[in-house]
């Protein structure tokens, strides 16, 4: 587009209209034939001198006017300038003329708008209906998407919410479900609909219903009122000899009218549910039939089963009572207070007309099709891509949420800027917990003083299996460009809202004051800016600031409907790894759970054995003393002396017992012979260990056989009671803890055993395949030895991948 595009306006008595269009300075996108192919352009009362096939408006262009019309006109004075419903600008007269002029812009308005002239009478003189395009994203691949996608997703929490407000929740006065609606509505609530069909098994409407038989009259228990007509009609049966029924004095009936009664449960109530479930019978059929055309370009396999499980238990349903003895469905109207309270008839009856109609959203802002706030409608849809991408994890749930609630029985939706609303996703695995807040205040608590309350666009919170403390990740979304930065770098991030970000950071920890030093603890917390970057994500990765989210946890990343994948790798990244991860990679976090997680690894269990000789013997003196000795060990600084607690096992019952450690001491053989020892010792000098707090607990059964004494660690002992897995028991180091927990990841199969190190009772063997791999206390971090060689962490997985 040529700077200063000049669209003249004009028709008889009706004045002339200049509108000069200056050059969209912050337009990124320099193809308009996605524009062309949407727009559409309306003008009523003046014509256009030029075509109007490349008259488009952008956000914050501007527009200088110029409208003139004569004094004399049948149109009366003043005349005003309003945009879409805004008064802009009056008239003033000028040499018998009235002159309307000035300039105006849309701001970061987009969307539907209405340019009108208007006289004093408010008569339209000239009316334009045209649309406003963004600036920084296209306007078919990223607007469009971006509208259908916050539709989508608020649908789609409602039909997760669905479940537990369907009661409260209205069916739409008029239309019908779209098919995939259709389907969402039904998998949500089927094991509702089908818990409805059994109470309305067991407590069916039924009538009692009346018919007549001939009987003879010493059966009959109830006279039907019509035997007198029945007597006169029937005269065989009647006698002279006062045998059976006198009915006067000369005549005799042997038979009789009886009237009988039965159940029917052929109600109105029940011909409905029947149509009504056959129906969704058919529906599934069509909706499988629809699914099947598509099933070479992708795998429905799953869906197909479901749909044929659905149909399968709605058959089995109707062909049971009372629906088996049930004739076919009348369409006609008729009042029933059984389907609108009847047990199970009632929640049946809300159910179909979600099917048949569909849920009531109640109208809010972001659906609205009309002039938006385009920043505003990005931060919503933002928040609401963030909530999906979290959704599609691995192994997630819905938990909670209060984005979209039920009032007047209404589904209503809360996302509203300035208000906090969160959605939290459950692991259905480890019950491990993902929460996204929207809007949420970091505000003063305890006592901690800092400028003022922070209130970050987006906060994600995420819990980790085994650590109490939260992780969290700040997002802001910045629906601008950074204005200053040199030519060189284009749609560069805002760097005030990188600025802004290490602000949020910042305060927020020091409202979360730990007994680790601050610097220690800033890495705790990270924080992205999402903007609506132009180019491709590949080259946003030159970007300084995405490479500084290695670096100091902070950075930016494009964010549009065609551009999600770095976001989404981030999300995966962040939620997937394990928590000791979070802290090693990066450097000087707040290391206090993580040290305090490994410090339970290092500490050390004395397992020691009670041998077969004497068994009976040593079992009585452990029992009666609570000590046990093992022989003296002349390096003081030995694991041994340092063991807070000491594991005892029976090598014959295989029993074992737990137990703290009050205090230990040196004695010689003969002081434990007075202490009650009566067996024979081989060694002058013992280590004995004073115990106190005996816990029986269940271990491998390979513990019976070693000589001596080994090693296990707190947190492999919980983990092996909590998981039953046994190689737990033997990890004596956090680095093999860590590296055990990578192996699970990668879904490989390994052992762990002692090894025999005369040295170093630490040492433990790892087999994976055809690896040997060594772990001890006395290796450095994260370091290993496989054959003679070390090796580190990342190379030792990078080899267990080729494998």
């Amino acid at each position: 587009m040529i700077n200063n595009q000049t669209y003249y306006f004009t028709s008889e008595g009706r004045g002339t209209l200049d509108l000069q269009l200056d050059k969209p300075v912050k337009q990124v996108y320099s193809k308009t034939s996605s524009i062309s192919e949407v727009l559409s352009i309306k003008v009523e009362g003046l014509d256009s001198q030029q075509p109007l096939e490349l008259l488009y408006f952008f956000e914050w262009q501007k527009i200088q006017y110029t409208y003139i019309i004569d004094a004399s006109s049948n149109f009366k004075a003043p005349f005003e300038l309003v945009i879409n419903n805004r008064r802009e600008n009056k008239s003033n007269p000028r040499n018998g003329l009235h002159l309307l002029t000035g300039v105006f812009s849309f701001n970061d308005q987009v969307g539907s708008t209405q340019i009108e002239i208007k006289d004093a009478e408010n008569k339209s003189i000239f009316l334009l209906k045209t649309e406003v395009f963004p600036q920084k994203m296209d306007y078919k691949s990223d607007y469009k998407a971006m509208m259908g996608e916050i539709s989508q997703i608020i649908q789609n929490l409602s039909y997760a919410s669905l479940k537990d407000t369907f009661s409260k929740s209205r069916a739409k006065l008029t239309g019908r479900a779209t098919q995939t609606e259709w389907w969402n509505i039904l998998d949500v609530l089927f094991d509702q609909m089908i818990l409805n069909l059994y109470i309305i098994n067991r407590q069916p409407k039924h009538d009692i219903k009346r018919y007549e038989v001939v009987l003879p009259v010493e059966k009959v228990r109830q006279a039907s009122k019509k035997n007198i007509e029945w007597f006169r009609k029937n005269g065989q049966h009647c006698n002279q000899d006062g045998i059976g029924l006198n009915v006067s004095t000369k005549s005799a009936f042997t038979q009789a009218l009886s009237l009988k009664k039965y159940v029917s449960y052929d109600t109105y109530e029940n011909r409905f549910i029947k149509w009504s479930v056959k129906n969704i019978i058919e529906q599934l059929r069509i909706y499988k039939n629809y699914i099947t055309n598509y099933s070479d370009l992708l795998d429905y396999s799953p869906l197909l089963l479901k749909l044929n499980q659905y149909q399968s238990r709605l058959q089995s349903i109707i062909h049971e009572n009372p629906f088996n003895e049930v004739t076919e469905f009348e369409n006609r109207s008729y009042f029933s207070t059984s389907l609108t309270r009847g047990a199970g008839y009632r929640d049946f009856m809300h159910i179909y007309l979600l099917l048949l109609r569909g849920l009531e959203i109640a109208d809010n802002d972001i659906f609205k099709i009309e002039q938006k706030d385009i920043s505003t409608l990005y931060e919503y849809w933002c928040f609401l891509k963030l909530v999906q991408i979290l959704n599609e994890q691995n192994d997630s749930e819905l938990n909670y949420q209060d984005l979209i609630k039920v009032k007047a029985n209404k589904f209503v939706v809360e996302l509203k800027k300035g208000n906090e609303s969160k959605v939290t996703f459950k692991n259905k695995i480890n019950n491990t917990t993902t929460t996204i807040y929207f809007n949420k205040e970091f505000g003063k608590k305890g006592g901690n003083v800092f400028t003022f309350n922070q209130r970050p666009d987006y906060s994600i919170e995420f819990t980790k299996l085994g650590f109490e403390k939260s992780f969290w990740y700040l997002f802001d979304a910045k629906y601008r460009f950074d204005e200053k930065s040199d030519n060189e770098i284009k749609f560069n991030v805002p760097q005030d809202a990188i600025g802004q970000l290490h602000r949020y950071r910042d305060a927020i920890l020091h409202s979360k004051l730990t007994d680790a030093p601050y610097r220690s603890a800033v890495k705790n917390l990270g924080g992205i800016i999402l903007y609506p970057y132009p180019l491709s994500e590949k080259e946003f990765k030159a970007n300084d600031f995405y490479k500084s989210i290695k670096e100091v946890n902070i950075g930016a990343l494009p964010f549009l409907p065609s551009k999600t994948g770095l976001v989404n790798s981030l999300l995966k990244d962040l939620i997937s790894k394990l928590p000791e991860e979070h802290f090693e990679q990066f450097i000087e976090m707040d290391r206090s759970e993580y040290s305090e997680s490994q410090n339970q690894w290092s500490e050390w269990i004395t397992i020691g054995t009670i041998p077969k000789s004497d068994i009976e013997k040593r079992r009585e003196f452990i029992s009666n003393t609570n000590i046990y000795h093992v022989p003296f060990v002349k390096n003081l600084n030995s694991k041994l002396y340092m063991s807070k607690s000491l594991l005892v096992y029976d090598s014959v019952s295989s029993e074992s017992k737990l137990y703290q450690v009050k205090d230990w001491e040196i004695n010689s053989d003969l002081e434990l012979k007075q202490k009650g020892v009566t067996w024979d010792l081989r060694s002058p000098n013992y280590v004995v260990f004073n115990l106190i707090r005996p816990k029986s607990i269940q271990v491998p059964t390979k513990v019976g056989s070693i000589k001596g004494y080994r090693y296990t660690t707190p947190k492999g002992l919980s983990r092996y009671l909590e998981t039953g897995d046994k190689n737990y028991f033997y990890l004596t180091n956090p680095s093999a803890a860590r590296f055990i927990e990578e192996v699970k990841l990668l879904n490989k199969k390994c052992s762990v055993k002692w090894k025999n190190h005369e040295n170093d009772p630490s040492m433990i063997e790892i087999l994976i395949d055809d690896l040997n791999i060594l772990s001890s206390d006395i290796y450095p971090p994260l370091v290993f030895r496989l054959g003679n060689e070390p090796i580190k962490l990342n190379d030792l997985l990078s080899k267990l991948i080729k494998i």
